[in-house]
């Protein structure tokens, strides 16, 4: 912004207030950078003047807007519960009516007392000024020549004959909700920190003044229609980002844009946009996808409300499914005016589809250990248990171990003679596991890597493109892996690609297993891969592979690999960070259907089955160990191996 003279002025800045009390308080350390999540409400101390002129005759040209006597100071500071912050909706600001002033009290502004002073020019492109917060009258209001008020005079020519304006800050009949007398529409009214006054030059019927002076004592006061200058004021918030005009009013919206994850109801808020308009019929919203279709009744965007009334601060929510990912937006329209709040939809990230805890029990399906190398280790009812279940915490000892046979129902005269099935098991029909799978070779390489380059042993800074697969999507994503080998990795995930998978994979033809190159950066992530504990062979039981997701999309695609490259930019984002543990659970072998093997390197190395057949005696599995994490395993389809499921939707 800019205050001051802005003829001739500098430009400024403008102070602002705002308040942020995190649980647990603030602690700064010399030495020791901190990162404190959330959003910190800023107040703007000053308000905004904006002027449009409709007037289209040749018989008047504006040539100067003048500001007298107003405040060169001001307080910064103001109580967030007085002014009334709402961050979602953007509605701070409605029930403040009476300006914070310094406790010294206000002095004039050097030059705002003739018509030399502080004034725009309106040649220049900028038709907008800020002033300090005044009271309209009374004993801390400026006094100059009788006037008790700040008044703008506007200097123009009319008919070829140079005349003076007088225009007053007034009650626009919405703002304090018109109540008599305190906000009758018309009357004089303060200057608000934090507002926008915009007035709209809407017709020149005859001159003004002949001297400034005159202009500036006039008596009347300038809304009144049978003045030679029709004028109308407006009154708007400034949480009310967006306002548009016309000859029929004014159009404001909190905010044009907002990217929600999930469902959301009318009893959520972060999905809120207040609307704001003084046009005869109020507004009506509408709902559509980004390419300008309308979304049908049932689809994956509606409003709250299909309109509000006039002259009245209205709240509507973007109402969403949260199946998927998608773009549209809210059309806002009151006559001829309209706006667009954009709305992005963010389904569910690649993560998410990994079930929280590893499969266990079911000893019908799968193997329990009979020795262990080293030895020690023994059996626990994660191995024994008749039916199958979720494993109730990630220690290394709590995992059921299945060959791949069973996994996907063949039957091998060794290692499952009836040709058992694992997915025909009623926890998966009507119990916990339903709708989930096992998953191919490509989710896995969507959540380790396909290589290895989920590096967290060694020093990696590399860019690889990856056949992905994750909810049914399948695509060639571009990815960023970095690590100091100081046991974490970091990668920037999924993003658009020109080139080739390494994997191999087509990217183009016919066939269940094509994945195209992305063209977008829609589904782009953060992912941060720690490993915790020892990873010794010694079975120990709480080595883990620690995997953190974040959403970046479009707008965050650009984040350098650097800037997540910390623990403070991963505190800062906690609320919206997915999260999977993967035990080290080793593998047994063999591992025939209700048989018993030998344990191996349980706390060292872990090995988790994807559905993808490798050839006639290996499958496709997902491995990590203590250096790096891939997906491009090749195990014996006899082996017991951990199973870790992925939701079907």
């Amino acid at each position: 912004g800019r205050y001051g003279n802005l003829g001739f002025g500098p430009d400024k800045t403008i102070p602002m207030y705002g308040e942020y009390a995190p649980m647990g308080g603030i602690k700064i350390e010399a030495g020791v950078p901190k990162v404190f999540p959330g959003t910190v409400g800023l107040i703007r101390s000053m308000a905004r003047v904006d002027f449009v002129n409709q007037e289209t005759s040749p018989d008047f040209v504006i040539n100067a807007v003048f500001f007298n006597n107003v405040a060169e100071n001001g307080a910064v500071y103001v109580a967030p519960t007085a002014y009334g912050v709402d961050l979602d909706a953007g509605s701070g600001g409605s029930g403040y009516l009476s300006p914070t002033l310094p406790t010294s009290g206000l002095t004039p502004a050097s030059g705002s007392d003739d018509s030399n002073g502080l004034f725009i020019e309106w040649g220049h492109q900028a038709h907008t000024y800020y002033l300090y917060e005044q009271p309209a009258s009374g004993p801390s209001a400026l006094s100059y020549l009788g006037i008790t008020r700040t008044r703008i005079v506007l200097r123009g020519n009319y008919k070829g004959q140079n005349t003076w304006y007088p225009i007053d800050f007034t009650w626009d009949g919405v703002k304090g909700g018109g109540t008599v007398p305190y906000f009758t529409k018309g009357t004089p009214m303060p200057i608000l920190r934090n507002h926008r006054y915009v007035f709209t030059i809407k017709e020149v019927k005859g001159p003004g003044y002949s001297t400034w002076e005159d202009a500036f004592t006039a008596p009347e006061i300038l809304a009144n229609q049978s003045s030679p200058l029709t004028i109308e004021t407006h009154v708007i918030d400034e949480a009310y980002t967006d306002v548009t005009f016309n000859e029929q009013g004014f159009l404001a919206v909190s905010r044009t844009a907002m990217t929600l994850r999930g469902a959301h109801t009318a009893t959520s808020t972060d999905n809120k946009v207040e609307v704001l308009t003084n046009v005869a019929g109020g507004f009506g919203v509408r709902s559509f996808n980004s390419n300008g279709t309308e979304v049908p009744w049932g689809g994956w965007l509606r409003s709250s409300i299909i309109g509000g009334a006039a002259n009245s601060n209205t709240t509507v929510q973007a109402i969403t499914n949260g199946v998927g990912f998608e773009g549209g937006y809210l059309e806002v329209r009151a006559g001829r005016l309209y706006t667009k709040v954009n709305v992005e939809q963010i389904g569910k990230l690649p993560l998410e589809y990994v079930a929280e805890y590893n499969l266990a029990g079911g000893i019908q399906y799968g193997a329990f250990l009979n020795s262990s190398n080293p030895p020690g280790a023994v059996s626990t009812p994660a191995q024994t248990d008749p039916q199958l279940r979720w494993a109730t915490n990630h220690n290394n000892d709590q995992s059921g171990y299945y060959n791949w046979y069973v996994c996907r129902g063949l039957t091998e005269s060794t290692y499952n003679p009836a040709g058992k099935n694992l997915f025909f098991d009623s926890f998966f029909i009507t119990g916990a596991g339903r709708g989930y799978h096992l998953p191919s070779r490509w989710e896995w390489t969507g959540i380790f890597s396909y290589n290895g380059d989920a590096s967290y042993g060694g020093y990696v800074h590399t860019n690889v493109n990856e056949a992905c697969e994750f909810g049914g999507i399948k695509k060639t994503y571009l990815n960023t892996y970095f690590s100091n080998g100081n046991g974490v990795c970091y990668a920037i995930r999924f993003k658009a690609t020109t080139g080739y998978p390494n994997d191999g994979s087509p990217t183009s033809g016919s066939g269940p297993n094509v994945f195209p190159k992305a063209t977008d950066n829609r589904m782009c992530c953060a992912y941060r891969y720690t490993r915790i504990g020892s990873f010794a062979n010694d079975n120990n039981l709480t080595a883990q592979l620690k995997v953190d997701c974040v959403y970046l999309g479009d707008s965050g695609v650009s984040t350098p690999i650097g800037d997540i490259s910390n623990d403070a930019w991963w505190a800062a984002r906690a609320s919206e960070t997915v999260t999977r543990i993967f035990p080290v659970a080793g593998y047994i072998s063999p591992a025939a259907v209700s048989g018993s093997g030998a344990l191996n390197v349980r706390g060292h190395s872990s090995y988790y089955w994807s559905g993808t057949e490798g050839g006639s005696s290996n499958a496709w599995s997902a491995l990590f160990f203590w250096p790096r994490a891939n997906a491009n395993y090749g195990g014996y389809k006899y082996y017991g191996f951990s199973v870790r499921l992925f939701s079907n939707e």
